[in-house]
Formats: structure tokens, C-alpha cells, sequence
């Protein structure tokens, strides 16, 4: 009874048809059931007896009572507890979970946290992909949710052999849940766990930001070993031919994109020139700063550059798997390049720590 409701409850019905929704899941058990032992039932009966021709069809009948009154009871026991406030206790705490939504195999004593508010944006998470399913079917995600004590003391419990499945944080600060709230930096810090880029970052950074020290001097080395690949040969005749050329090597990883640094030099048209070729089956590296200012870290996030705004300085670019596409500021981004060896199914995951480039033509 309780997998029912909370089937019910997850897909966002309400407490009358969450119940309806049970009972009619209890009825496939116990509409025909007969008493075999009229000694077991309920003291005193919920039936009179003086209208039935036979004590089986009375015993019959005070079974159908009993049960529909005990499902009855037991939602309304159920939706009491997760009541707001019901646990006698106001405190919230962030609560971090990943592979999310709840709709795997087994989330249905987890489905009830889908209605408490969250906090801060959704994050691509790869939590659930492996060797069992390589393909990944459905993109999946790591958020933070605001939740009262008991409700996360629950799902710690519930998921004490999924290992970081879900994770406490501490209270949550005034204000922080719901949309367009200043998430606070201790949930972002949860998040990032999971995926190392979160655009909020990046528009913490002001107005017209240039790029860090850090990204300045990172982009210097790809751009060394990369060669003069986007030189065109000067012979008109050689021109498609090198182009060509130059476009497989930046789709094999081989030659690196990186920004200008300062000013319109000629790495946003090239960009332009580039992102046609880019294909949905060949993953693509984005080698990005990520974090907070005054504590960032560089890393190299796997998936497929869907858009260009030069003028905004703004790469959207779509994590593996069929996540959304994120909003990847200018002067956050050291390179963007192929990765050969990354192609195929379960190959790519979401991101990992940078490594410095080697000369690989």
C-alpha cells in the first residue's frame, strides 16, 4: 500500500486521489478474498450481522470493510507524517542527491522529497552510468533540495548502501529555496561534486570579466603545440585542401581552439568556422575554469557545442549524454577540441580534472 501512494504522490496527484489510486491497487489483492476464519476478524465487527442469510456472506462483508478502512487509515497516517511541520521540528537542511529525478528502480520510498523546494540550479550528474548501461537512456541530475531534519535523517538511512547518493549539508540560510534565490555557496559546493561548471559562477564574475591569470596562463601552451594549423596555405590551389586539413585536426583533437585574450582577434571567427563540423557523435573536450572566484580549478568537460554569441561571449555547450546545454562564459574557456578516442557508447563521461596538452602531429 505504501508503494502505491507513493506512485501516486509522485506523479503529483492529491491526497483524495492518492488515496482512490491505492485502494484500487489493494482492491486487485482483496475484492475476492473470503474469510476462512471468522475467529481473526476485527473485535468488535464493523458489519451487523442481523442481515445476512449466512455467517460467510456477514464475514464476507466485514472483511471488505476492514480493509478498505485500513488503507484509509494508513494513507491518512502517511500523508500526517510528511506533513509540513508534522515531526514536531522546523529545521531545514540541504539535502544533496544525485541521480535524480526519483524514478529509478527502487526510489519509491525516496519519491516523497519531490516536494520540498529546491535550491540552486539542477546539475548534469553521471552518477548511475557504468558498465550495466553504457548508454546512459535518460539524462540524469544532482540537485540540492531544502528539507526538514526527519526527511533527510530517511533518505541517509534509505540510502546508506548507495554509496554518495545522497548527502546532508548543513541549515539552510535564510531565503535560499525557490526560484531565482541565492542558492548560498554551501550548496554550490554540493553541486559541483558533481559537475565542476555551474554558470552561476561565471555570472558572479561581473560585467566585461577578463580572463584570470590562471586561464592566461593555461591557454599559452595549447596554443604552442598547436602549430599553424589555422594558417591557410597561401596557393589558391592548395586552399580546400589545407582547410580540410585543418578542420580534421581540431575534430581529431589534434589542434587545439583557444580564445583571444584580449581585444576582437581572430579566434572568435575561426570558432564560427569551426563549429559546423562539429557532429552529435564525435564528443567533444572543453577545457574550462570552474569554481568560484578566488578558488577556481581547472577542468575538461566532455560533450557537443550547440551555439556561438561572439557579441555576449557566450559558448552553449552540451554535456554528454543529453543533458541541457549550458551557458560557458568566454573568459572562462583555456580550449575546445575533438577527442578521437573518447567516441562510442559509455566512452565520455562528464568531465575530468585538466591535463596540460602534448604535441600528438
Amino acid at each position: 500500500m505504501r508503494t502505491a501512494w507513493s506512485a501516486a504522490r509522485r506523479q503529483g496527484r492529491t491526497p483524495k486521489e492518492a488515496l482512490d489510486f491505492t485502494l484500487t491497487a489493494a482492491a486487485k489483492k482483496w475484492e475476492t478474498a473470503r474469510v476462512r476464519d471468522v475467529t481473526v476478524l476485527p473485535s468488535p465487527p464493523l458489519v451487523p450481522a442481523g442481515d445476512f442469510a449466512t455467517p460467510s456472506a456477514w464475514a464476507d462483508v466485514v472483511l471488505q470493510a476492514w480493509w478498505r478502512q485500513t488503507v484509509t487509515a494508513w494513507c491518512a497516517q502517511l500523508e500526517s507524517a510528511l506533513a509540513p511541520g508534522a515531526i514536531g521540528s522546523d529545521e531545514r537542511v540541504l539535502l544533496f542527491i544525485r541521480d535524480w529525478p526519483l524514478t529509478q528502480a527502487g526510489d519509491d520510498e525516496l519519491a516523497y522529497l519531490s516536494q520540498f523546494p529546491q535550491v540552486g540550479p539542477a546539475a548534469p550528474d553521471h552518477l548511475a552510468a557504468g558498465q550495466r548501461d553504457p548508454y546512459q537512456r535518460e539524462p540524469r541530475y544532482a540537485v540540492v533540495l531544502s528539507v526538514p531534519r526527519y526527511a533527510a535523517d530517511h533518505a541517509l538511512e534509505h540510502a546508506r548502501h548507495q554509496r554518495g547518493r545522497i548527502t546532508s549539508g548543513g541549515a539552510v540560510a535564510d531565503g535560499a529555496a525557490g526560484p531565482g534565490a541565492d542558492p548560498g555557496p554551501a550548496a554550490l559546493a554540493l553541486l559541483r561534486t558533481a559537475y565542476p561548471y555551474l554558470p552561476v559562477d561565471a555570472a558572479a564574475d561581473g560585467s566585461g570579466p577578463a580572463p584570470s591569470a590562471a586561464v592566461r596562463a593555461t591557454r599559452a601552451p595549447e596554443r604552442a603545440v598547436r602549430g599553424n594549423r589555422e594558417q591557410l596555405h597561401w596557393s589558391d590551389k592548395r586552399r580546400e585542401e589545407s582547410l580540410w586539413d585543418w578542420i580534421t585536426a581540431f575534430t581529431e583533437g589534434h589542434w587545439t581552439w583557444v580564445p583571444d585574450d584580449a581585444g576582437d582577434g581572430p579566434a572568435g571567427q575561426l570558432l564560427t568556422a569551426l563549429l559546423p563540423h562539429c557532429n552529435d557523435w564525435m564528443p567533444m573536450r572543453l577545457h574550462v575554469e570552474c569554481g568560484p572566484a578566488g578558488a577556481t580549478a581547472l577542468h575538461t568537460l566532455f560533450g557537443h557545442p550547440e551555439g556561438w554569441d561572439p557579441r555576449r561571449g557566450i559558448l552553449c555547450f552540451r554535456p554528454v549524454d543529453g543533458h541541457r546545454a549550458l551557458a560557458v562564459a568566454l573568459h572562462r574557456i583555456i580550449g575546445l577540441s575533438g577527442v578521437r578516442h573518447r567516441r562510442g557508447a559509455g566512452q565520455s563521461g562528464l568531465w575530468e580534472d585538466y591535463r596540460p596538452p602534448v604535441r600528438t602531429w
